[in-house]
């Protein structure tokens, strides 16, 4: 709706969103006390160096930055803290703002039996009947499928909801065949009906030596709720390792259009399930190889 990528802002808007996730979980207690005043002073001084970007009020992580701002502006007149300066210098600020497209941020309170309305569904049984397929439907997925299992996705834990996860997808063509070409540990696929998926992190979401393995673990979390997802909608799936080297991988993403700030995390195949499908068994371990209790 509102997807406007920021290319000229690099690490900005992810920066934009990393801060306005901590106003998010400084808002998400029971006993709030006045706070943030650091925490404002760069989302603001984040959202002005926006501005000189086409179409800067388009922009997702300036629409969450200032709505961010608008909440913890509410939230202060609510509980009657309009004296204090971090007020008024958000109260100022956003005064230039007020035509940005409103969109929910802050917290919200569930009680136990709202929750039980959504998570009592027999999740074992679905979780179990998700296998990786190998046979397919020789036919293109319909991007109406595609749009609804990526928006389940995109519900995924996500690192101060950054979101840096992208989804490439290559149904026919010479792209597609690149990275049939790429994908390690194919045999024994019916390529025939594979439509592929490269997943993606973008280094720019990612601050210091300290998270050089989050783009990888968001990466995972992501592709798993999509491939559930796809599940859910009558489609088949299997991951794909993607081991190879950084010469390899620089080269498949000039070929498919990948732009050189995202690193390849996962590649997928992925099909309608076909009348008949055959799957590996493969056992799972014992609960007592996977767990251990530490008293």
């Amino acid at each position: 709706m509102y997807a406007l990528k920021d290319n000229k802002g690099n690490g900005i808007s992810y920066n934009i969103l990393l801060r306005a996730h901590t106003l998010e979980k400084g808002l998400s207690h029971f006993n709030l006390r006045p706070f943030g005043r650091k925490k404002i002073k760069t989302i603001i001084a984040l959202l002005k160096k926006q501005l000189d970007i086409e179409h800067y009020e388009r922009l997702f992580s300036f629409i969450i930055g200032i709505n961010s701002l608008r909440e913890y502006k509410r939230v202060y007149e609510e509980h009657k803290w309009t004296d204090k300066i971090e007020y008024k210098e958000v109260f100022k600020f956003l005064k230039k703002y007020g035509k940005i497209i409103e969109q929910k941020t802050g917290a919200y309170v569930m009680t136990k039996e709202e929750l039980k309305k959504d998570y009592e569904i027999d999740y074992n049984k679905f979780i179990k009947s998700r296998h990786s397929t190998r046979n397919y439907k020789n036919m293109t997925l319909r991007i109406e499928d595609i749009k609804k299992a990526v928006n389940m996705a995109k519900y995924s834990a996500s690192a101060c909801n950054r979101q840096y996860i992208k989804v490439h997808y290559y149904p026919k063509g010479k792209m597609r065949q690149n990275v049939i070409d790429y994908s390690l540990g194919k045999g024994g696929l019916y390529l025939e009906g594979v439509n592929t998926f490269i997943l993606t992190f973008d280094v720019n979401g990612l601050k210091g030596a300290g998270e050089r393995n989050q783009g990888y673990f968001n990466a995972g979390l992501f592709s798993t709720n999509f491939v559930n997802a796809l599940h859910s909608l009558g489609i088949g799936t299997c991951f794909i390792q993607f081991e190879n080297s950084v010469k390899e991988e620089e080269k498949l993403k000039k070929l498919n259009e990948i732009p050189s700030n995202e690193r390849i995390a996962v590649i997928l195949y992925a099909g309608y399930y076909d009348d008949k499908s055959i799957f590996c068994l493969s056992p799972r371990k014992d609960f007592e190889e996977y767990f251990t209790l530490h008293e």
